[in-house]
């Protein structure tokens, strides 16, 4: 299983541990700064979007809020990620986590949104050779399979109800369901020990991001576990519009 280097990186880094109780304020503000330009230059633009004068600000406010002041730096650089991924923070109050009821049904990821599938720097990158993503049909159903299907057509986005129906018709090798902590875990029956966790949001008002317009009834899902990542870093986000029930 491949691993992605930065998160190895990020368990060296938990190695130190800074105690607002144990340590001084000044080693304390000194192993902050340290933690906040790795993340600068390893992270921000790929698994986290926000400068760090405003990442700090919502870990800090994070770690207070569940009670942790005996900060490590795991807890430090985790808070960052819970609080501030790409391409926004689901802390904001037109969110609300998803429950299985709301999940369930026919789902489109637009060609319109697809620019915030992965952080900016990831999006600048790009895969030599690889072909753009034009949108993705999501399908949970009520039975625990889930379905995936995603159109490269130069042409453009032309998934439709009737493109949802074929899909229903061929045989499921996903399947889903809700962990404890209201993510959605996908295992697959093709695939040996894969590991696939989103985290769901209901959007309850409709907002705007990068002239991407979000309506009530839509969702968002981050992908927080994956290959190479037990962190709970995102490496994925899908702005989802449902099709139907």
């Amino acid at each position: 299983m491949k691993t992605n280097k930065n998160f190895v990186a990020f368990a060296l880094l938990c190695s130190l541990h800074f105690s607002t109780l144990a340590q001084s304020s000044e080693t304390v503000a000194n192993q902050h700064r340290a933690l906040m330009n790795w993340l600068f230059i390893k992270h921000v633009g790929k698994t986290v979007c926000a400068a760090p004068p405003v990442f700090h600000k919502e870990a800090m406010k994070h770690l207070r809020a569940n009670g942790i002041t005996d900060v490590t730096s795991k807890d430090y650089v985790a808070a960052v990620w819970e609080t501030s991924p790409c391409p926004f923070s689901p802390y904001r109050s037109e969110l609300r986590k998803a429950t299985r009821n709301e999940i369930m049904g026919e789902w489109l990821f637009p060609e319109s949104s697809q620019k915030l599938r992965v952080g900016p720097r990831m999006r600048n990158a790009g895969v030599a050779g690889m072909p753009k993503n034009r949108c993705d049909a999501v399908i949970y159903r009520s039975d625990g399979k889930a379905q995936h299907a995603v159109m490269y057509k130069a042409t453009g986005c032309t998934i439709n109800p009737a493109f949802f129906e074929t899909m229903k018709k061929m045989r499921a090798v996903s399947s889903w369901s809700m962990t404890d902590n209201g993510r959605i875990k996908i295992e697959r029956s093709d695939v040996l020990e894969h590991i696939e966790e989103w985290e769901p949001y209901l959007v309850l008002a409709p907002f705007e991001f990068l002239g991407v317009q979000f309506k009530q009834g839509d969702m968002v899902a981050y992908r927080r576990r994956g290959p190479g990542n037990e962190v709970g870093a995102t490496t994925e986000f899908r702005h989802l519009i449902r099709m139907s029930e």
